[in-house]
């Protein structure tokens, strides 16, 4: 009897997990989500939860796009418009984040539209889209993934909405 115990013991713990070693660590499954120290933040999230996880807030683009440290840019109604991410300790969809080498951008993503300096990728949703589809009418809440390269590794990744591409051109 002891050992059908013991055994049904063994067999609930190995079951539940509690045998792993490894941290149960979040992971991203929006292209609109990161992740900053095993907590998913999401682009529709408001500024101070940025703020509460080391992002500094800019109300000015051109202080945003010029800052050396993680960022958001938030718009004059408090919206984030932009995540500038400069640090090896974020990662976004699929795992990328800046350190991340070209080849797994190409081996990531089926759309991506690269040159020597940069990288984009849009989605619809979680669903990746030809940005090059001439029939595809491009909504404001497709979120654009912009991958900066140099020496062919990620060194910044830009992520915002197609509404705020078209306006702050």
């Amino acid at each position: 009897m002891k050992k059908i115990i013991t055994s049904l013991l063994a067999l609930i713990f190995l079951s539940s997990g509690c045998s792993n070693s490894s941290t149960n660590k979040s992971e991203v499954k929006s292209p609109s989500d990161i992740l900053v120290e095993n907590k998913v933040v999401s682009y529709y999230d408001n500024p101070d939860v940025y703020k509460n996880n080391g992002f500094s807030v800019e109300e000015k683009a051109l202080n945003s796009s010029k800052s050396k440290s993680n960022n958001v840019f938030v718009n004059k109604d408090g919206k984030v418009r932009c995540i500038t991410i400069l640090e090896d300790t974020v990662s976004t969809y699929k795992n990328i984040s800046v350190g991340t080498s070209v080849s797994e951008i190409e081996n990531a993503f089926k759309y991506e539209n690269g040159t020597t300096e940069t990288y984009a990728v849009l989605f619809n949703g979680n669903v990746e889209v030809n940005p090059k589809d001439t029939t595809l009418k491009k909504e404001d809440g497709f979120i654009w993934v912009n991958y900066f390269i140099d020496n062919n590794v990620v060194t910044k990744i830009q992520i915002f909405d197609a509404l705020f591409a078209k306006t702050a051109q």
